[in-house]
């Protein structure tokens, strides 16, 4: 992990220890967690204000299926979370 990943965060999101921020972007935050009890580790994007249009993007995103694009493994409702 680099510098930035490990600074400290203050997000919780359950069922996940946040290790560190990934990014930043103009519809939420990226986090690097890891599944609680497992070694597991996802990206989870805590988005800013969910709306229409990230519930039609979820939709779009499970039914995708391609080695290029990033799989979504959990949608979370409190914080509205998408874990990948």
């Amino acid at each position: 992990l680099n510098q930035s990943r490990q600074e400290p965060t203050n997000v919780t999101i359950p069922g996940f220890d946040v290790l560190g921020l990934i990014g930043r972007g103009g519809q939420g935050i990226v986090y690097l967690a890891q599944a609680e009890g497992s070694q597991s580790k996802f990206a989870v994007k805590v988005c800013n204000r969910p709306d229409e249009r990230e519930y039609q993007n979820l939709k779009t995103l499970q039914q995708l299926q391609h080695p290029n694009i990033v799989k979504m493994f959990d949608c979370l409702v409190e914080p509205f979370a998408i874990v990948m």
